[in-house]
């Protein structure tokens, strides 16, 4: 739905420009699309490194080793000590807790929501508007696949 609500807003910046920018020399004859002059090369952002799209780690042992080392060795050891003062009740407790919360934050698999889409879409009850927002989104949940299909051949 998120994801949706983005789409929304883009699709709604989008017409505003198109409106304000009413008689740019791009438009189509039919008034309909707005269209870009194709970009430079030159013009383009420069090229993102590999390194930064993980955050500049080169694994978890690497982002441990880091927080390892700018941490304070006496929070750290006190902390371990409180740890170890738990019971294996108060564990378990936190455990769950830990659990809960992780579901509470978990977003859901594509496949989750394709099944929420088509369950949208099934559901005569919804208004028209809602399932073309659901036949949208299992659009875009289906083209992602697609398109990764054809980057794995």
């Amino acid at each position: 739905m998120e994801r949706t609500f983005r789409l929304s807003h883009l699709l709604l910046l989008t017409a505003a420009l198109a409106a304000a920018n009413g008689g740019a020399e791009h438009n189509l004859s039919s008034g309909g699309l707005l269209w870009s002059p194709p970009t430079e090369e030159s013009d383009l952002p420069p090229a993102t490194d590999e390194s930064d799209s993980d955050g500049g780690f080169s694994s978890l042992d690497g982002m441990l080793q880091w927080a390892i080392s700018h941490s304070d060795p006496e929070k750290l050891k006190e902390s371990a000590e409180a740890q170890q003062r738990f019971s294996p009740r108060e564990l378990e407790k936190r455990s769950l807790e830990i659990k809960e919360i992780m579901e509470k934050i978990k977003m859901p698999s594509d496949a989750e929501l394709m099944k929420i889409s088509i369950r949208d879409l099934n559901n005569m009850s919804t208004s028209l508007e809602d399932r073309r927002r659901a036949l949208q989104e299992l659009l875009e949940l289906v083209e992602s696949l697609d398109n990764a299909n054809g980057r794995c051949m």
